[in-house]
């Protein structure tokens, strides 16, 4: 069977708007809903650390990396604004 694939270390730039990014962005709250504090700051102390051992870990990992991305993305093009939040209403469409 083929499939398409692509190597680990092939960089592909991609187009996104701010309404996929919300979704990410509720993604993001929905994987740490219900969560205890110390368990967030325990995933996080291993993303920092480099210690993905678990595939929560990664997951969150991934969908924070995909963040920062497209927000950096986004402040070389001078498209960010700032805007009071409540993260509750991420989930909202």
């Amino acid at each position: 069977m083929l499939l398409d694939i692509i190597e680990d270390n092939t960089v592909i730039d991609i187009q996104v708007n701010g309404a996929f990014y919300k979704r990410v962005q509720a993604l993001f709250y929905s994987m740490l809903t219900g969560k205890e504090p110390e368990l967030i700051n325990e995933i996080f102390e291993k993303i920092k650390n480099e210690n993905i051992d678990s595939e929560q870990v990664a997951h969150i990992q991934t969908i924070v990396v995909l963040m920062r991305e497209i927000e950096e993305q986004a402040k070389a093009q001078d498209k960010i604004i700032k805007k009071d939040v409540n993260p509750e209403d991420l989930n909202k469409d």
